[in-house]
């Protein structure tokens, strides 16, 4: 049977939280994952349809679902944008040879084409490392692009 109203479901299934919580081991954020948690119990508490089981099976999986699905969420961003400053080795961009060619670019510019040319990054993933919009990022390749042209014709 369903509480009456979700105060009443946050104080009866707030222990269940807490406990779906630690046993995915997330410590680490520990009140957005809580937060998270509540969310699940709130979309379990609307969604909820009598006749259909037991609301506190259905909570357990809403919440333990929804609580996997924001942690996917967070790996999959990790992994998306890793700290450009832990990954980048000067001592690669003179052995991939490119070196001769961005000593014509400014800073930033010679930042987004190590960054799109050794690394691998897309236009996005440069913008966002960088603390740029995309059409930012784009107009410091197209020029970085159109400066090299130049160098490479003198």
């Amino acid at each position: 049977m369903k509480p009456a109203t979700f105060e009443e479901a946050l104080r009866l299934y707030e222990k269940m939280i807490i406990n779906q919580m630690k046993k995915l081991s997330l410590y680490k954020d520990y009140d957005m994952y809580y937060q998270c948690g509540v969310i699940g119990l709130w979309y379990a508490y609307e969604r909820y349809e009598e006749g259909k089981g037991d609301f506190s099976a259905y909570a357990l999986r809403t919440v333990r679902g929804y609580l996997l699905s924001e942690l996917h969420r967070e790996k999959r961003s990790e992994q998306r944008f890793v700290n450009l400053e832990e990954s980048r080795d000067p001592v690669c961009v003179q052995e991939e040879g490119i070196d001769s060619y961005v000593s014509c670019l400014e800073d930033r510019e010679r930042q987004v084409i190590v960054d799109k040319f050794v690394y691998g990054f897309s236009i996005g993933e440069i913008a966002a490392n960088m603390e740029l919009n995309q059409n930012q990022a784009r107009y410091l390749y197209r020029r970085a692009l159109k400066a090299m042209r130049e160098q490479e014709s003198r």
